[in-house]
């Protein structure tokens, strides 16, 4: 299969993945204060890992197509 996508749409995604990257990384650093949190905060650090392989995963498996020159 081959699909295309437009370069401002795949770096409008990956700044969204960035963005709720940190917002999970914030909310990590919030809980690691909280008595009682150590649950809560580990279900964050492992929704950023799976996060962060999803946009490894898919930045490993694009392909730069350079246009044919005329």
């Amino acid at each position: 299969m081959k699909y295309e996508i437009e370069k401002q749409k795949i770096d409008d995604f990956f700044e969204t993945i960035k963005e709720l990257e940190t917002l999970l990384t914030e909310r990590i650093s919030d809980l690691h204060n909280v008595e009682c949190a150590m649950q809560s905060r580990h279900a964050y650090i492992f929704y950023r890992r799976v996060l962060l392989d999803a946009k490894y995963s898919l930045r490993d498996s694009i392909k730069e197509i350079k246009e044919k020159s005329k």
